[in-house]
Parts: C-alpha cells; structure tokens; sequence
C-alpha cells in the first residue's frame, strides 16, 4: 500500500514542479504535504525562503553550506530541488548530521557543475547524470531503497541503507553557487526534534580541565554530565541563554584519567535530546613526562596514517586538507601535521597551524582513539645543511633531541615524526646514531620516533639506513612516490613495478623481520608537462581527475623506455594518465593504489601512509579511497 500511494505522489509531484505555479500535491494515508526547506547552521552562505546561496568564504572551495531544520526522522520521503543554473558547483542531498561544510560528507547527494548532476555517496561518484536548468532532481527514500531521479525518471538506484535521521544539506563551492526550490516530504511529520552534532571535548594542557563543544539543529540550553563512569554523577553548571553552538568547560579534573560525558540541550518548546555516550582521557601532568611508569607503546596502532599540510590560502577551518580530515578523522590511527620545520642546527619553528584545535579535538588530546604525531621537516632551503651539521656534532645533536623531548611532552603528543630529506649519503652513520640517541630519550617517556624515508631499493644511495633506523625507531614511512618528480619528464609517479622493488628490499632488512615497522607511502597528486619537456603543474588526485574531466587511460608503455630505469623495463601496472590542458597527466586512482596496497599487504608491511590528506580519489569505486585501505589494513 505505501509503495503504490508513494508512486502516485511522485509522479504528481514531478509532473507539477516545473509549472509557474505548483500547486501542493495531497498526501494520502501515512502521507503528509511537503514542507519548503528552512535552511539553518549556514556558513558562509545566505538563505531566502528554501534557497540557499553562497555569500562568503572562498571561491572554488567547499566552505559554505547549510543543512535543513527539518528531518526525514524515519520510514520514507523526500528531498526535491529545482535547478536554476546548472553551471556553478555545489552539492545537494539527504545527509545525517555532521561538522563541516564538504560535500563528502552527505550521504547521498547530486554533483552539480557544468552541466553535469552526478550521483556521490559520501564523496564516491556513483552514476553520470547530465542537468539543465529548469530540471527537477530528487533524492526519495522507499521501503529502504533510495532513489535518484530526475523530472520524474529515476537515474540511479543506491544499493546502500539509508541511515537516520536525514536532512537536507548543501555544500556550496563556486561563488554564488545557489541551491533553489528545496523541498521535503515524509510518510510521517517532518521532524524539527532537536539533535546534537559535532560533538568533541579539549582537555587543558594541564589535566586539569576540559571544554566540551558541540551544535544543535535548533537553539537550545546547554549542559554537560559527566564522571569517571558512563553511571556519571556530575554536571556541569547550566546555560540557560539559547543557541545552536554550545561550548561548556569542564573543571577540577584529574590528570591523566578517563572521562565519561553526555550533553543535554532542550528548546524553548521543550524539546530535548540526551546525546550519546563519549569519552576522552586527560593528559598526565607534565605530558607524561613527570616519572613513574611511561605510558604505554602506541607502535601497533599505526596502520593507516597520513600527512596533513595547511595550504595557507584560506583559514583551517576553510582548508581542504583539515576538511578532510575532521570528516574521517576516526578512519587515521595516526595523523602527522606538517607542524614544525628546522631554524638552525637545534632549534625549530612552527609552522602554519600549528596547534590546530581542529585537529587536536579529533586526536588523542580531544580523548579520541587517532594519534597526535607531528611532523618536523628539515626538507627546503638550509635545512638540510642545518640537520648535517647537527648529526655530525654530539653537543648540537643533544640539544636537538632534547628540545623535541620538551616539544612532545609540553604538548601531550603521542610522539614525533622527523622528515629530514636531501642529507649527503655520507651522514649514513651519523644520521642513524642521532636516531639511536632520540629513540631512547623518546622511548624512556613512552613516546614514539618515526622517520619519513626514501624508497630505497640498495643501501648503497641515501642517508637513511633502514637496517639501523628500524632497529630504534617504531615506524618508518617509506615515501614511495616520486619516481617521476616535479621538474622531471612525465610519468608515472609511483610505478608499480619500482614499489616491488622497494618492498623486495624491505623484506631484506633484520634478516626478514621488520618489515612490520615499515609503512608505505602513496602519492595523492599528479603531475603533468610536456613529454619532449618536463613536468611543472602539480595538483591533487582529485585535481588530476577534474582536470581532465574523469575521462583518462589506464595504461601506458613509459616505463619500458624510461631512461630512469636504466635501460631496464619496468611494469608501470595501473597508470592513470591522460592528455590535459597542462600538458601529459600521470596521478593515481582508487583501483592503482590499491595495487600497491595490496601488495604491502602481502610483502608484510605494518601499514599504509599517504601525501597528503585532501583530495583522494573517487573512483572508480565501488569502494572509497578509506574503504580500499582498510579491506587490506583493517583497524
């Protein structure tokens, strides 16, 4: 019975929603008349009546949106938009609650630009889908089955379940990127209950405190219980003032100790929402430093990380990179912000977001599960000079290792990560006996060393000693990328035919055994030049596939002529690749990482890294580029 009324309703629905104008269709049974969108939590974005439009922020950047104060709280319905300009890019679609204002976070959602309304689930495409203005694009769920359609037809048939409750949420990226007409049906009144999102805690460097934020879909008080349990016992004082962001600091903790919290938020009306049970664990007085037993070795959660660098265009709350990170920030086992860069011999400087609260609420300092490990470069410029100086002098290396002691312990960090690149290959045995000093120094505070490396197929070239560096380090990010490189003929940036050598190298080290402590490297970006020239545009996987419209070959006969094999053919294995406005186009897609996943998986490794977080791929599925990785390195 529902499924036939629903059929009927659509159709009416379509049939109307393009005339001058509609009138309401009439729902019958467990049916209701449709409710024009109330567009709330906007960032950088303006709502009039149920349209939305992008008033703020930065151009081409998914950093405005808004999300619906109704919701589809169970059973079936609706969202429907009509498109007025099918050029500017944004998303649109039916979504759970979540932070941030990126299109990868709705759970399914139309693509639109250029002329184009693709299927996405959660940032993966789905199905092709052209768009005019005028159209009439709907996302209907049914007896558990969600639909895609347009004026009236369906283009797409998701094989995933929806989850409750679902709102309506847009993602806008182009400047005035606007979404029109929004509307939601339901087979049930439309929920505006209030729901909590965005919930996350920050202990004080001290141990002693917390601040506990989160947002509401409408405004509300705020309190926050909490204890040593999930039975509670405390509460914290009352907010009275109403509003849809919430921030309530928490006193007179215990440092180093587990806490157990819920937030309560009731509106004016008198609804209310109990939020579920969190936990975070307050930092040890002085980091952990202060004595006593150190804290237990993270080494063996470490199998999916990734780098993460501010691009310095936009604010952090804006960047794409940390974007990315917050929405899958419980996929990392660790993260390793390019926090730090070299400023002499023995001293160090901060770098762009440094200390971001984005990412420090999402780590193991905001009590959740994905380690804090920041990156220290010694990469560009005199730093280099500045690190061979250091490792070769016994004084400058003890105040070197004594000062990223006091870093990792002034900051609670569960320990620190060091890419120190383009030293002469005769520091080999000086850069190993500064690892040795600071493994143990950091080892006696419970803190963990690890070290970006080179991909390394001889231990003839290069200042970086496996066998030495995985005796005292816990791990070792094999950068297995840059075959091909920025200034270098177009190529393939990792073939797959090098990545076996490296690991066949790998498997070598310790007489077989370590291979666990080694984790491999992928290239997130792509390069393009000219062949008879070298390659100068650099851009994201995403970027890549953008750039040439998703449209690439897989395959390519470079690597049996590369003159950087020497005069050796070398399988490339999967090589997206493609001629492009910048000239030849290599990059990786899904299906080409997880060749190189996969055989990591098989030569041992302890785990998969990537440069850097931002702009993965999105095809070809059906897998995500999180999924992929963790089939083969679960948590």
């Amino acid at each position: 019975m529902k499924s036939f009324s629903l059929a009927i309703v659509f159709l009416a629905a379509c049939s109307q929603q393009r005339s001058p104008s509609p009138a309401s269709p009439e729902f019958h049974n467990d049916v209701i008349v449709p409710q024009d969108v109330t567009w709330t939590q906007l960032v950088n974005a303006t709502a009039s009546g149920n349209s939305i439009v992008k008033s703020g922020g930065q151009p081409q950047v998914d950093d405005a949106g808004g999300v619906s104060i109704q919701s589809i709280a169970s059973g079936d319905g609706w969202l429907e938009v009509t498109v007025s300009d099918a050029a500017a890019f944004r998303f649109v679609g039916l979504s759970r609650a979540h932070t941030g204002t990126s299109g990868n976070a709705i759970d399914f959602a139309f693509r639109l630009q250029s002329g184009r309304a693709d299927v996405y689930e959660l940032g993966v495409w789905r199905a092709d889908n052209s768009v005019a203005a005028g159209d009439a694009l709907r996302i209907a769920v049914s007896s558990g089955v969600v639909t895609f359609s347009k004026n009236g037809v369906a283009v797409f048939t998701s094989p995933t379940l929806p989850r409750y409750p679902l709102l309506a949420a847009a993602a806008l990226i182009d400047g005035g990127a606007r979404i029109s007409g929004a509307r939601l049906g339901a087979d049930g009144p439309l929920s505006t209950s209030t729901f909590v999102s965005g919930l996350t805690a920050t202990p004080s460097a001290d141990g002693t405190g917390a601040t506990v934020t989160w947002t509401t879909n409408v405004a509300t008080d705020a309190q926050v219980q909490y204890g040593a349990t999930a039975s509670y016992g405390l509460w914290s004082g009352y907010i009275a003032a109403t509003a849809t962001s919430h921030s309530v600091t928490l006193a007179d903790l215990t440092p180093g100790s587990t806490i157990h919290y819920r937030v309560r938020s009731q509106d004016s009306a008198g609804s209310g929402v109990v939020s579920a049970d969190a936990a975070f664990t307050t930092p040890s007085v002085g980091g952990g430093g202060g004595g006593g037993t150190p804290p237990p070795s993270t080494t063996n959660r470490h199998r999916f990380c990734g780098w993460l660098q501010a691009t310095g265009y936009v604010p952090l709350e804006q960047d794409p990179g940390y974007l990315t990170f917050v929405a899958h920030a419980s996929e990392f086992d660790a993260v390793h912000p390019m926090w730090y860069h070299l400023s002499s011999p023995t001293t160090f400087a901060a770098s762009y977001g440094e200390g971001s609260a984005l990412v420090r609420s999402n780590t193991t300092p905001g009590g959740k599960r994905t380690l804090l490990i920041p990156t220290i470069a010694a990469a560009d410029g005199s730093e280099p000079s500045w690190a061979s100086t250091m490792v070769h002098d016994a004084s400058l290396r003890a105040t070197h290792e004594a000062a990223i002691v006091s870093l990792v312990l002034a900051k609670g960090y569960d320990g620190i990560d060091l890419d120190y690149e383009h030293l002469p290959d005769a520091d080999r045995d000086a850069f190993a006996t500064f690892a040795t000093e600071l493994g143990a120094k950091l080892h006696a505070q419970g803190k963990t060393l690890s070290f970006a490396v080179g991909g390394l197929i001889t231990p003839k070239y290069g200042h970086w000693d496996y066998e030495k560096l995985s005796a005292v380090a816990d791990q070792l990010h094999v950068m297995g990328y840059d075959f091909h490189y920025l200034g270098s003929h177009p190529g393939p940036v990792a073939p797959l035919g090098w990545i076996q050598q490296v690991l066949a190298y790998i498997h070598t080290i310790g007489g077989g055994t370590r291979s666990g402590k080694f984790i491999l490297g992928l290239p997130n970006y792509g390069l393009a030049g000219s062949d008879s020239g070298t390659t100068g545009w650099f851009g994201s996987s995403m970027d890549s596939i953008n750039l040439v419209g998703g449209s690439y070959s897989t395959t390519t006969t470079h690597m049996d002529v590369c003159p950087l094999t020497n005069g050796d053919s070398m399988p490339s294995g999967r090589a997206p690749n493609a001629t492009s406005s910048q000239g030849h186009l290599f990059f990786d897609d899904i299906a080409s990482h997880e060749e190189k996943v996969k055989a990591a998986q098989v030569a041992g490794l302890g785990g998969i890294t990537y440069w850097t977080i931002g702009g993965e791929p999105d095809r070809p599925g059906p897998k995500t580029f999180f999924q992929m990785v963790r089939g083969y390195f679960p948590q």
